[in-house]
């Protein structure tokens, strides 16, 4: 049996195949923006709609191609808030052949916390993924093959809309990201804190900014996967990036250039991340919600239940 997972997300669509023992037999990223402008319109951009519908064309191709057996879609923060998300999500069933879940906070929180600790030891780790329109936090505990969520929030924060309420030019002043961060960080006000939890931090933000902090030719996921991205780390790539232009943003070599005009505000959302949590870093993780969604469809189980 082979499985397909596609994330829908605000600003990337990802697809992944595993075959019948959850090996990888293909993984695409495309990078759209979908979500860009929703914040402050309401509605999906048409331009942006119709890149994200090109890229979910070409993945409904790769998946009737390949003969799979199982596939499934969800759709995140973008689509929850934009008016024509309904519209949205029935186009995108004629071209993928199934009709994508558009799920709430909580169900993504679970699915990242699933993916990010499927291969870990038991103990207790939060788990941070930083998406285009929203951040969710999952602290919680692995005992073996059991997984229990303390505690899943999720806030509307992330790169996009970070992008799009402060980062309106590129290089930004020093002050404007102090707006931003502090901003960020109130949003994150009463998170619960890890404390002796391992923190993971998984997505486009965490991985493109262990890629570029490392100085890599291209971007090499075993050299991302397992990296520990300090506090310190991201505020230097904040100082960086931030003294950019996009296009200088475009130019790093290991950061896909359609990350680059989200990459900035994803970093300060990092940073002030940690700080709510009163971390000094984080492991990075390759596995994330793509990861559960795909290994629940193999497995047939639900990603990880709630504490008693």
């Amino acid at each position: 049996m082979t499985v397909a997972a596609i994330d829908i997300g605000t600003n990337s669509m990802r697809l992944l195949v595993l075959d019948e023992n959850g090996a990888e037999i293909l993984r695409r990223v495309e990078v759209t923006g979908l979500g860009v402008g929703v914040d402050a319109t309401g509605r999906f951009a048409e331009a942006r709609l119709t890149d994200t519908l090109v890229a979910l064309r070409r993945f409904g191709e790769l998946v009737r191609s390949l003969g799979i057996d199982k596939v499934a879609a969800v759709a995140t923060s973008a689509t929850r808030d934009a008016e024509n998300g309904t519209e949205f999500i029935t186009e995108v069933h004629d071209l993928i052949g199934v009709m994508p879940e558009t799920i709430p906070g909580d169900r993504e929180a679970a699915l990242s916390f699933a993916g990010a600790t499927r291969l870990r030891q038991s103990g207790r780790y939060m788990v941070i993924d930083i998406g285009g329109g929203s951040t969710e936090f999952v602290l919680g505990r692995v005992d073996g093959e059991t997984k229990t969520i303390e505690s899943a929030m999720s806030i509307d924060i992330g790169s996009v809309r970070l992008t799009d309420r402060f980062i309106t030019d590129r290089p930004v002043s020093g002050s404007t990201v102090e707006a931003a961060a502090a901003h960020a960080l109130a949003a994150f006000d009463g998170v619960p804190h890890a404390g002796a939890a391992e923190v993971i931090g998984v997505a486009g933000t965490f991985t493109s900014l262990a890629a570029c902090i490392q100085h890599l030719p291209e971007y090499d996921r075993s050299k991302v996967d397992g990296y520990a991205l300090t506090r310190g780390d991201i505020q230097e790539a904040v100082e960086d990036l931030a003294s950019r232009t996009v296009a200088e943003t475009a130019a790093i070599p290991s950061l896909d250039p359609n990350r680059a005009p989200v990459i900035l505000a994803g970093a300060i959302t990092a940073c002030a991340a940690l700080d709510a949590i009163g971390a000094d870093g984080a492991t990075v993780s390759e596995a994330d919600l793509l990861t559960g969604l795909a290994h629940e469809l193999l497995e047939g189980s639900s990603p990880a239940e709630p504490a008693t």
